[in-house]
């Protein structure tokens, strides 16, 4: 079995493509081709028509970002793993060694296998299920001023534009603070949206001292620690830079909390998707936080997130639960 060497690290495999150098740049051209913007135009259309594919929207605007990113447990980014001749003549190989499941070009087979993330290479970061957004935005949205403390993937954004729902965001993430307002441009020329959206490039334990008193709803999913690394070139605001897990509790996470009491009028509604994983008890830990702050728990919903691999790597059971709270 051949020894793949790459950027310090050793991956053995007993899958490999003779492809020449050549072959290689090609795949690895195709494999950074974006959709094209008319694609993007039409599915922004089809979603402010009730559409929920945005696979285009998403190719645009965030893959190459969150190909910037690692999964803990895994040796590369995506973006790193492109970077070797030899990791893609493995990566081919594989594909070639699973017709059934691997059926399409070259580059649709590559980005299937960091979906699959079968090898602990490199692996596609999970997006949010869009559906779930927008029944939370139809039974929660207190005043139509929508706070989304980790702006992620674009999908709450989409949803909050595609119900005309005002939008305020914070993610420390500058180049995804960026894509994320040329989103809400294209999507303003190409509907008719009433969406206001104010998006701070800044971690959420920040207060924004004009959203106080404002927001009706709030929710997303937080980074889970040190679960997913979210910007190999540029760590800036990385929830893993707090250190220990109890300084994010402690530095991170328990203002974040503070500051959405802070920003909800009463009676808003504050949600939450969280999970305990392999060595932290981030549900637990956080649903505690949230009761200290004077929030009042309501319910759980359900949410069966069956595209976050890395979980069902941590635990075998994937579902996980929306905590829904009440200020009072």
């Amino acid at each position: 079995m051949p020894t793949i060497r790459h950027m310090g690290k050793n991956f053995t495999t007993k899958h490999y493509a003779h492809l020449t150098t050549e072959e290689c740049r090609q795949i690895r051209n195709s494999f950074w081709i974006k959709p094209d913007l008319t694609e993007v135009q039409t599915q922004i259309k089809k979603m402010y028509a009730g559409g929920s594919r945005m696979n285009h929207i998403y190719g645009y605007y965030f893959y190459h970002l969150m190909a910037d990113c690692r999964l803990k447990g895994h040796k590369w980014t995506i973006k790193e793993f492109m970077q070797s001749d030899y990791l893609i003549r493995f990566a081919i190989g594989k594909a070639n060694a699973f017709p059934k499941i691997y059926a399409f070009d070259h580059a649709k087979n590559l980005k299937t296998l960091f979906r699959l993330s079968p090898s602990g290479t490199a692996a596609k970061l999970s997006n949010f299920p869009y559906k779930p957004v927008q029944s939370i935005l139809q039974d929660y949205n207190v005043n139509n001023n929508y706070y989304d403390f980790s702006c992620g993937w674009g999908v709450r954004l989409m949803a909050a534009l595609c119900q005309d729902v005002n939008y305020f965001g914070t993610d420390p993430n500058a180049a995804l603070c960026n894509n994320l307002n040329d989103l809400v441009s294209e999507f303003k020329t190409q509907t008719a949206t009433t969406s206001q959206v104010d998006i701070r490039c800044q971690g959420s334990e920040t207060f924004v001292p004009e959203w106080e008193n404002t927001i009706g709803v709030a929710f997303s999913s937080p980074p889970y620690f040190d679960l997913e690394v979210y910007s190999e070139s540029d760590s800036a605001g990385q929830s893993t830079n707090f250190g220990s897990y109890q300084a994010w509790l402690n530095y991170y996470l328990e203002p974040t909390i503070g500051n959405i009491h802070r920003y909800l009028v009463d009676e808003g509604c504050f949600l939450f998707n969280i999970k305990n994983i392999k060595g932290h008890n981030l549900y637990d830990d956080s649903k505690a936080l949230i009761e200290s702050k004077g929030f009042v728990l309501e319910k759980e919903l359900d949410l069966k997130n069956t595209n976050r691999i890395i979980l069902q790597q941590n635990d075998k059971d994937n579902n996980e639960r929306i905590m829904v709270f009440r200020k009072k």
